[in-house]
């Protein structure tokens, strides 16, 4: 009789288990589902799912509707950093699958450091906590995997616009992570306390994400040291603004003074009656277009104060586009004055004045002055430059005792001036006025202004 060779019967071979299905998962288990298992970070560590266990990416198969439990073990010198998809937290995670699911895990090194830059673009300041270890300015260093806050602070009297920087862009204020890898963000503070928009409403808070819609309101509310921002756009009596516009002292009224040195000011207060802006000791007037339309018959600008500035505005269509009726300091710098009866008018009360790279064009009368002024190498240190030319009656009138220094300025005839008080001359001399005109050169021709 021959024996029969050990082994199972025929049809019940055994399946080998790789690893990869559960114990029951055989030739005839049926259905399978997917669990698909992740490893992120930079550490190492393992998942056991009853057990079975990945230490890197796999794939796992159960039947449909079995419930599986999945521990975290960090390796040595590893720490778990919690779970991501279909199981959040850091503890022990319990699925039943009813479909393909996939689950993240992450380890990061104990000792892992990963670097916050925090940068500003204005007035203000970002605070971290945890603080972490500095590593430079608006740098810190912290372990991987740590949760961190940071908090926009403006400084006092500003404001916090946004974010800047993938992690904290949708943060309207304080922006929460988890480091896991090196994040650079910003943060940008409005470099302005008031700002005014044509857009803008009265009852905000007038700041740059929310600003007023006048400027007379704007400057109702500022104070000595305050920089308002007008925005784009024309500022007149139909948009709500009433005149003289007062600029409060120590304010800075700010329009475009990108644009405006090209005559092609973008921020317009467009005037009526007497005074269009009154500038209060020093107050400051940049980046605007003032005017009145059709050419009205009161002042453009109007200082009686000391210390006043006026940079880089485009001014015109007035019967007088500058006066300066008395008080001491006042500077002009980067101005166009045209189309005024009289473009700068410097009042025997003034004292100390100072005018720099102006161009005083296509006015009836240019620059009038019955005090002494400084338009180029005075005491004032003024560095001249003004183009004083295409007046009609003359660029510049000197009336009383006075000495008005105009070194290195420019002028119709060039560096011989004509003199006289006859209509098209460069410069008139009164009642014992001297003006000196060392170092003069030729305007360039004139071209209408926009």
């Amino acid at each position: 009789m021959n024996a029969r060779a050990d082994g199972p019967p025929i049809g019940d071979a055994a399946v080998p288990n790789d690893g990869n299905l559960p114990p029951d998962a055989g030739r005839d288990a049926g259905p399978t589902v997917t669990l698909h298992v992740l490893f992120k970070g930079a550490g190492g560590g393992q998942v056991v799912i009853g057990s079975q266990m990945c230490t890197s990416a796999c794939d796992l198969g159960f039947a449909p509707g079995t419930m599986v439990t999945l521990a975290a073990a960090p390796a040595v010198g590893s720490r778990f950093d919690g779970w991501g998809n279909a199981c959040s937290g850091s503890a022990g995670c319990t699925l039943t699958l009813a479909a393909d699911a996939t689950v993240e895990a992450t380890f990061n090194q104990k000792d892992a450091k990963v670097t916050l830059n925090a940068g500003t673009t204005g007035p203000g300041t970002v605070q971290l906590a945890p603080a972490g270890t500095g590593c430079g300015p608006g740098c810190a260093s912290l372990d991987a995997g740590t949760h961190v806050t940071l908090t926009p602070v403006p400084q006092s009297g500003f404001s916090f616009i946004g974010w800047t920087g993938g992690p904290c862009d949708a943060a309207q204020a304080a922006c929460e992570l988890t480091l896991t890898n090196d994040v650079s963000v910003g943060a940008t503070f409005c470099a302005y306390n008031i700002v005014v928009d044509p857009a803008g409403q009265n009852g905000a808070a007038g700041t740059c994400v929310a600003p007023f819609r006048n400027v007379v309101h704007a400057l109702s509310v500022a104070q000595s040291g305050d920089q308002v921002r007008v925005r784009a756009g024309t500022y007149d009596s139909d948009a709500g603004e009433t005149f003289p516009l007062i600029v409060p002292a120590g304010v800075t009224l700010v329009g475009d003074e990108g644009t405006a040195s090209t005559g092609l000011a973008t921020v317009e207060l467009l005037g009526t009656g007497a005074v269009v802006v009154q500038l209060n000791a020093g107050a400051t007037l940049a980046g605007f277009l003032v005017d009145q339309a059709p050419p009205g018959p009161g002042l453009c600008v109007v200082a009686m104060a000391d210390d006043v500035t006026l940079r880089k505005n485009l001014v015109a269509r007035c019967n007088e586009g500058v006066r300066l009726v008395s008080g001491k300091g006042a500077t002009l710098t980067g101005n166009i004055v045209t189309s005024n009866s009289v473009g700068v008018v410097i009042e025997g009360a003034a004292s100390g004045v100072s005018l720099d790279t102006n161009l005083v064009l296509s006015n009836s009368r240019g620059v009038a002055i019955s005090a002494s002024a400084d338009l180029g190498g005075g005491a004032r240190g003024s560095i001249g430059g003004n183009a004083i030319a295409c007046n009609d009656i003359d660029d510049l009138a000197a009336n009383g005792a006075i000495e008005v220094c105009a070194k290195n300025d420019l002028w119709d005839g060039g560096a011989a001036p004509s003199m006289g008080c006859d209509s098209g001359r460069d410069i008139c001399m009164m009642n014992s006025a001297t003006v000196n005109f060392d170092g003069a050169g030729q305007a360039p021709a004139c071209a209408p202004i926009p």
